[in-house]
């Protein structure tokens, strides 16, 4: 799928960006606050080259994030920004703007 074609059936801005193994957990926290602050979907490629040192890290971040949407959170602290504000809301299971 194209970026064009997932942007438009999200009707979400769509980030996509190619991973690697120079990547560190601090450059994705950057990334993900990024994204949640400013409403946006990410699609990583080449997200299997990340050391798997990173990935533990980043599976945490991934998972600060998904447990603050569940539950309804608007602003968390997240990787030492203490009011990180979610552009995103979260219900029935759909993200919505």
């Amino acid at each position: 799928m194209s970026a064009d074609a997932a942007n438009e059936q999200s009707q979400l801005e769509c980030s996509f960006l190619t991973t690697g193994e120079g990547l560190d957990y601090k450059a994705m926290g950057s990334i993900f606050s990024g994204l949640v602050q400013c409403g946006a979907w990410g699609c990583f490629d080449e997200f299997n080259r990340i050391e798997a040192e990173v990935l533990s890290v980043v599976s945490s971040q991934i998972r600060q994030i998904q447990e603050a949407l569940k539950n309804g959170l608007t602003r968390f602290p997240f990787e030492g920004e203490h009011d990180l504000l979610f552009r995103l809301q979260y219900k029935n299971g759909f993200c919505e703007q």
